[in-house]
């Protein structure tokens, strides 16, 4: 949070928020990974190298959720 308001010019109750976002997303994303590895037909493989690129305003919760997806 405190990153968010003194690099993303954020005041406390902008970036509060946003962290809970990027937990839900977190939370979100590993439990789907696992009901996927659970599945007899999907296999898991790296993705490897990725690049996410969060907007302006969202500068925790894009890349949070965009690095935790499975």
């Amino acid at each position: 949070m405190g990153a968010a308001m003194a690099n993303g010019g954020k005041i406390l109750t902008e970036s509060d928020p946003e962290v809970s976002e990027a937990i839900d997303f977190v939370e979100y994303y590993a439990a789907t990974a696992r009901e996927l590895r659970a599945l007899p037909t999907v296999t898991v493989e790296p993705r490897g190298v990725v690049v996410v690129v969060p907007p302006w305003n969202f500068p925790i919760a894009i890349p949070c959720g965009g690095s935790a997806r499975p």
